[in-house]
């Protein structure tokens, strides 16, 4: 990084050696790390594989070109920080590996008659929750619903006990997955149908501890992908009639990130911004404080690093952009010190690896149902992290957190009594 940082006389195929081992390194791990399971240190290797090491190979090859203020040597130095968090991954975070206990949070037993009923009661309210919240604007709230309603209709799915039950639980996921999308996958948010696709796959590798589902998401994300550019990029051409779509604009918000935080990075070093030194953590946390409660409330990371990566759009009232972990840790704690900001991401993938081991850990009754959505979620949401920043994160899963909360607090009641 030294060497990036003091010799400013890279040129962009440079970066495709370096780009292709970090691609390379994260795909092995997000195979190695949690064995059979999908757990939170695979999810952020694959995350650092496609928001990281893909966008730099793409670069480099020269495929994608932005007018945002980045040099090589700032990328070089995203790279090498995203290949540091990669190495924390598998000698500090992936507990299920190092603890050689993977195995031991498969669910192998059926759940009861009693629980499932519970649970389908919950996932089929949280749908018509979901329609009555998308009667009356509420957005973010439908969304939430629809969430939990998809999650608690995969875990019905996969641990009742007849097949009937089964088949009503895939249902439920396909009734509330249209619902909320409309199928229309190029206005809905990508990143979203990600996170939600991974806290699935959570839930069906607990249950099925099969290489196949690891493997399945190896060969069908480039397809996937694809496909999702392009429909991107054609929703893009009919809300702009007979305006010109340039093709690389579908695949802008995978490769973007990156290089925003090559933007920030050249920044940080030009000395042209001050350092945060947390804030924007500060800023996610009280994400979720009504700005009607306190008007001064500062605003999320992606907003705030507008002025640095895009900033023609600052008098675009509510935009806001994404830079990745990297940008992010950089901004708070400029790039000798973003490593104490990889460290607490790491000891928090750290301890989502943990509880997803101990998931089979004492009886299974109510509270354990939604400690497993729960969680699933949870991994599923680090992706956003990778994307975006903390903020990101907060923002997208604030509110179906808040409901698999609640329901875990009254489930823990219930069972008491």
């Amino acid at each position: 990084m030294a060497f990036a940082v003091n010799q400013p006389f890279f040129h962009g195929e440079d970066l495709y050696l370096p780009s292709l081992i970090l691609c390379v390194f994260s795909f092995l791990a997000f195979l190695m790390c949690g064995g059979k399971l999908v757990n939170a240190s695979s999810v952020a290797s694959y995350g650092n594989l496609i928001f990281i090491g893909f966008p730099a190979v793409f670069g480099s090859l020269g495929l994608y070109e932005s007018n945002k203020s980045y040099t090589v040597n700032s990328l070089a130095i995203v790279l090498f920080l995203a290949f540091l968090f990669q190495c924390g991954i598998l000698l500090f975070a992936d507990y299920s590996n190092k603890q050689g206990n993977a195995s031991r949070g498969v669910h192998t037993t059926i759940f009861s008659k009693d629980l499932i009923s519970y649970l389908q009661r919950i996932s089929w309210g949280m749908l018509l929750l979901f329609i009555a919240s998308q009667a009356i604007g509420a957005g973010i709230a439908a969304n939430g619903f629809a969430w939990v309603s998809m999650l608690g209709g995969t875990v019905v799915s996969c641990w009742a006990k007849d097949l009937t039950t089964r088949v009503s639980g895939i249902i439920l996921v396909l009734i509330a997955f249209v619902a909320e999308t409309g199928l229309n996958l190029g206005s809905f948010g990508r990143l979203n149908l990600a996170v939600l696709a991974f806290s699935i796959l959570v839930l069906f590798s607990l249950r099925m501890n099969s290489w196949l589902l690891k493997v399945g998401t190896a060969v069908f994300s480039g397809p996937i992908l694809g496909y999702l550019i392009n429909q991107r990029v054609e929703y893009l051409q009919t809300q702009r009639g007979s305006g010109l779509v340039d093709e690389s604009e579908g695949i802008g918000s995978v490769v973007g990130p990156f290089h925003s935080a090559g933007a920030i990075i050249d920044a940080v070093q030009q000395e042209r911004i001050s350092l945060s030194w947390g804030e924007s953590i500060f800023n996610a946390a009280v994400t979720g404080v009504p700005r009607s409660f306190w008007p001064e409330k500062p605003v999320g990371f992606g907003r705030e690093i507008v002025e640095v990566t895009q900033p023609w759009l600052v008098s675009v009232e509510g935009y806001s952009d994404a830079a990745t972990f990297i940008g992010e840790a950089v901004w708070n704690f400029g790039v000798w010190l973003a490593p104490l900001y990889l460290i607490g991401f790491l000891w928090l993938i750290r301890v989502l690896d943990k509880k997803v081991c101990q998931l089979n850990a004492g009886e299974v009754d109510k509270a354990a149902l939604v400690n497993l959505m729960l969680t699933a979620m949870l991994v599923g949401t680090s992706l956003n992290i990778i994307w975006g920043s903390f903020s990101t994160a907060a923002a997208r899963t604030m509110f179906p957190f808040a409901v698999l909360l609640m329901l875990w607090v009254g489930a823990r009641r219930t069972n008491k009594q």
